[in-house]
């Protein structure tokens, strides 16, 4: 599993960022295949906000949720679903 998938099994908080195509580039640059403590900011170019649980920028909106449930998908590829709450939005 990547890093998120990692860290939202162990009950984390998470930002889901919306984007503009203008940033696709910059945001498919943090989905390489990277060691944990690799940061992938670094790669993206794009601006980490300073709330936490941190979220883009230049993102045109985002959510900040908390885990309610993690569950493992198996199959060709093992996959995580996360069903979260959205607790706040930012636009």
């Amino acid at each position: 599993l990547k890093d998120t998938a990692t860290n939202l099994k162990n009950g984390q908080e998470l930002t889901m960022n919306i984007i503009s195509e203008a940033f696709v580039e910059n945001v498919h640059a943090t989905a390489v295949d990277a060691p944990p403590e690799f940061d992938e900011w670094a790669l993206s170019g794009l601006t980490k906000d300073k709330c936490v649980p941190s979220h883009v920028k230049e993102s045109t909106f985002s959510m900040e949720c908390e885990v309610y449930i993690t569950h493992p998908v198996i199959g060709e590829h093992n996959s995580m679903l996360i069903l979260a709450y959205v607790k706040y939005f930012h636009v």
